[in-house]
């Protein structure tokens, strides 16, 4: 029941906010909005939802996912009722398309500073959507909506970027 008061008290002021257009609010509200992590050295997989040039720095907003590929793909999909099943020879067959599975518990949105000597390793492709030819951050700008990426993190700040290959 308090859940409930809870949740409806958060929905009035984030709907009053927005009926203001009061931005900040929602980010008072919702503090996991942006947030500096303190994650320090680790990798994770994450979405790039933008990127930012302040004077010298470069700021990347982050958004974590979990990537889950073969057989783990296949029972994190099944978990969730995800999972394709389809029969072949009468024997039933569970996948997930492309053999891979994305799931996105949180929708926080953490911001890093890229180091100035940061690596990145792209899909170097002149098919692609947004075709690039160099791995730097140039090329960064023009696909980072394209492709998860495993981030590399010391220190709090990205030291590397690698493209996620999904098939």
């Amino acid at each position: 029941m308090k859940s409930n008061i809870f949740k409806l008290l958060f929905l009035q002021q984030f709907l009053f906010a927005c009926f203001l257009g009061d931005t900040q609010s929602h980010k008072r509200l919702n503090p996991s909005y942006i947030d500096s992590s303190s994650t320090k050295d680790t990798s994770v997989y994450a979405y790039i939802t933008s990127i930012k040039k302040e004077s010298n720095d470069v700021l990347l907003f982050v958004d974590f996912i979990q990537y889950y590929s073969n057989e783990e793909a296949i029972v994190k999909a099944k978990e969730r009722g995800d999972a394709d099943t389809f029969y072949k020879d009468g024997k039933m067959i569970i996948s997930v398309p492309g053999d891979y599975y994305i799931v996105n518990e949180s929708k926080r949105i953490r911001k890093f500073y890229l180091s100035q000597n940061a690596k990145f390793s792209l899909q170097l492709n002149h098919d692609r959507q947004h075709p690039i030819s160099e791995n730097s951050l140039n090329s960064l700008l023009k696909i980072y909506k394209d492709s998860p990426f495993i981030l590399h993190i010391f220190e709090n700040k990205i030291t590397s970027i690698n493209e996620v290959l999904l098939p």
